[in-house]
């Protein structure tokens, strides 16, 4: 993974791909130039507001120190997987 600078001064993380794929890097994260609130690219598809990127730093936080994505799910857990 390394992080680069684009021509309108905003930083992204790129990450090798795998030989057989057609492209040589895939953007895996982009500061936006969303001016109405702080966001990132996530990916080529997904924007994230700052509320979303802090749900998304605590599921992969979960997952360094657990090796799940998610925590089992509760009877009493919400359907809509707010928390990890």
């Amino acid at each position: 993974m390394r992080q680069e600078k684009s021509d309108r001064g905003f930083y992204f993380l790129l990450h090798d791909t795998y030989a057989d794929e057609p492209v040589k890097d895939q953007r895996l994260a982009s500061e936006s130039s969303c001016a109405s609130y702080p966001a990132l690219w996530i990916g080529e598809h997904f924007h994230l507001n700052e509320q979303e990127v802090r749900r998304l730093r605590d599921h992969l936080n979960l997952w360094l120190n657990t090796g799940r994505l998610c925590r089992r799910a509760s009877r009493a857990a919400p359907p809509t997987g707010e928390t990890p």
